[in-house]
């Protein structure tokens, strides 16, 4: 399975940047109302994060990604950025940034960069997980089913959670996506499964917000002597 790509950033992004509404008498509202205060309030996030990957039709797990991310969000009139720097089992760096990407595969002496709105073109699981960042709770309305499923613990139980369900009414880019949220309305967690039943699950821990973050960090330099591939 391919190990890092715009979907991965996708999902990552979703546990950040996700909300969603229900009717009024519903147990999930009191939690959506604080994952909109949240998203509101948050301008920078730097964090852990790990990442596993399932195949469904071969019932195989990729080993699971860990590493660092550092993200700013969108704003009226700033575009967003975000780095991810994965340290195991192998090394991959990529950034976002003024709508572009970077990603960086240092054993592979590897570069990539282009567009992100070409990538979200290419990418169907890319492209449904992103849109979150994007959306308004009038979008959001209009084009997902939400479910609350129930308290759990995720990060081996350290952190207690409120369990969501997002299901898309256009379910051809992915099939469903559940959100993790902590007592701050923060989604900690998120599993987005594709419409074949692949899935992806990422947990962001050590959360650090609204801290400065070197505006540097979000340019990745290719070494002399790296293959770069433009989309």
């Amino acid at each position: 399975m391919k190990r890092f790509t715009i979907a991965t950033v996708a999902a990552i992004l979703s546990v950040v940047g996700a909300v969603a509404t229900v009717p009024a008498q519903s147990p999930v509202t009191p939690i959506l109302d604080k994952m909109d205060r949240h998203n509101k309030s948050l301008q920078t996030l730097q964090a852990d994060v790990a990442m596993s990957k399932y195949n469904a039709q071969l019932d195989l797990a990729d080993p699971t990604y860990n590493g660092k991310v550092w993200y700013v969000p969108a704003r009226e009139r700033r575009q967003m950025y975000v780095r991810i720097d994965w340290t195991s089992p192998v090394q991959e760096q990529m950034a976002i940034a003024n709508g572009m990407y970077r990603l960086y595969r240092p054993k592979l002496a590897q570069g990539f960069e282009g567009s992100v709105d070409r990538a979200r073109e290419k990418n169907t699981q890319a492209a449904g997980p992103l849109s979150f960042l994007g959306m308004t709770r009038e979008e959001l309305r209009a084009n997902y089913t939400v479910t609350y499923i129930g308290i759990e613990k995720v990060a081996k139980g350290s952190i207690t959670t409120s369990r969501i369900q997002l299901v898309p009414k256009d379910q051809s880019k992915y099939k469903l996506a559940d959100l993790w949220i902590d007592v701050d309305g923060m989604p900690v967690q998120t599993k987005v499964v594709a419409a074949n039943g692949d899935s992806t699950t990422i947990l962001v821990t050590n959360a650090r917000k609204n801290a400065t973050i070197d505006g540097k960090i979000f340019t990745i330099k290719f070494p002399a002597g790296t293959k770069v591939i433009k989309d």
